[in-house]
């Protein structure tokens, strides 16, 4: 795989969690807002929504982001070499 389809797919997979997060910060609010009981705590519960959802989405990108470089760029295997001491 080229580097230039490499940073096609991370930024595909970027966009696709970019544009969850930007419907869920939308609509969620909303949903919270009308089931919200308590009226004076509407509003907080609408901010806390949309700042959560936004935390949330970034942190299940972080670990998609971590997990798809790893498989990108594994770690080199390192092969321990056994030296044979001379007598002493």
């Amino acid at each position: 795989m080229t580097a230039d389809k490499k940073l096609d797919n991370f930024l595909l997979g970027t966009a696709v969690f970019a544009a969850i997060a930007l419907i869920l910060g939308c609509f969620l609010p909303f949903y919270v807002g009308a089931r919200t009981a308590d009226k004076t705590m509407k509003r907080a519960n609408q901010w806390m929504a949309c700042g959560l959802s936004w935390l949330g989405v970034f942190y299940m990108w972080l670990a998609w982001s971590v997990f798809f470089q790893a498989q990108l760029y594994p770690y080199l295997t390192i092969m321990p070499t056994i030296e044979v001491g001379g007598s002493d």
